[in-house]
């Protein structure tokens, strides 16, 4: 989402392979979306000689950067590079490739990149992608802009970083309040009330646990095993909850799929709902602050796996109650909120759609 640039940018990742592994082979593309009406705006092609798929991305509005995460696929399959790429977020020129490559999180107060990696994570300048400094790899990156600090998860530790600097300032091992060792399966914080809500999974396994809330500045523990866990969650600041979503499906066989919300200042569970049934362990999750919703996507249990409509539930944060639910397009989705233009954008994978729904109407 680039609400001040009124774009959204949508990851094509082309053909998947027809293993089991599902892995993107390309060619891929970005399609990038009018964010108040959503009609296309252009495409931006990657170079028709090589299959790369787009995996991730960030961006910087303030310096029209686009960080793109790829994966190449040799045309006969075999695994390729990983690059990313830098992007004029306007044009989709292709800036600079850098060899970095990870999960990305974009601050815009400091213009730094960061990039967890899978050996090594970097601290890039938004503005050239040169590197400024090495920082510690990790699969997931989350940046809190207002409180000046970043978050980078490694199976079961956290480190907090200064996102001025890229200075490492603590590290938190993943727990829970009886010692047990967990991984980190999602983070989460708010910024207002200074909390980071770490979602974690029983190792091995991955299987979501418990929700364990710190202090964002201090890493001190608020509440360990604070909930039953989740795969993913969000938060809406103006009422301190955060909501974990757990899909308890697999790619063959379905399951219920909850929300559990608690509130971040107390770390104490305020309300769970059952919203139906899913296949594909696979969803998202994003809030609408301005009325306080949250919205809900996950695949309907009816279809085929990964080839039936995707559901779309309407929560209320402050009660916890579904308002709504709807059906949408096919394939694992992923959901983005544009609060300037009241738009909620659901890309729906196998069906090559996005769903663009008015935000101030649920």
């Amino acid at each position: 989402m680039a609400p001040h640039l009124g774009r959204v940018y949508v990851l094509n990742q082309g053909t998947l392979s027809r293993d089991s592994s599902e892995t993107p082979v390309g060619p891929g593309s970005i399609g990038v979306l009018d964010a108040a009406t959503g009609h296309p705006l252009h495409t931006f092609r990657f170079s028709a000689h090589t299959h790369v798929a787009p995996v991730g991305a960030a961006i910087d509005e303030r310096r029209g950067r686009l960080f793109v995460q790829t994966y190449d696929q040799t045309p006969a399959g075999s695994p390729g590079p990983a690059r990313l790429l830098m992007l004029d977020a306007t044009t989709g020129a292709v800036l600079r490739t850098i060899t970095a490559t990870g999960a990305l999180a974009a601050d815009e107060r400091t213009g730094h990149i960061f990039v967890g990696g899978g050996r090594g994570g970097v601290m890039l300048d938004a503005r050239t992608g040169a590197v400024i400094r090495a920082i510690p790899s990790g699969a997931r990156v989350l940046v809190a802009p207002r409180l000046g600090r970043a978050y980078v998860a490694d199976g079961d530790v956290v480190r907090c970083l200064d996102t001025a600097m890229g200075r490492a300032l603590f590290a938190l091992p993943v727990r829970s309040r009886y010692g047990a060792r967990r991984l980190t399966l999602s983070l989460a914080v708010d910024e207002a009330a200074r909390r980071l809500v770490v979602l974690d999974g029983e190792d091995a396994v991955y299987r979501p646990a418990s929700m364990n809330v710190y202090d964002a500045l201090s890493g001190r523990a608020v509440r360990l095993d604070a909930a039953e866990g989740g795969v993913e969650a969000a938060i809406d600041e103006q009422t301190h909850h955060v909501l974990a979503v757990d899909f308890l499906s697999t790619n063959t066989s379905a399951g219920p799929t909850s929300v559990t919300t608690v509130d971040t200042r107390a770390a104490r569970p305020v309300h769970s709902v059952e919203i139906g049934r899913a296949i594909g362990g696979q969803g998202s999750i994003a809030i609408y602050q301005p009325t306080g919703r949250a919205v809900v996507t996950m695949a309907d249990a009816s279809g085929v796996p990964y080839y039936g409509y995707n559901i779309l539930s309407v929560i209320d944060t402050r009660t916890g109650k579904v308002l709504r639910t709807m059906r949408l397009g096919g394939g694992p989705s992923v959901v983005g909120v544009d609060e300037q233009t009241k738009r909620i954008f659901v890309a729906n994978a196998l069906a090559n759609t996005v769903d663009v729904l008015n935000a101030a109407r649920l």
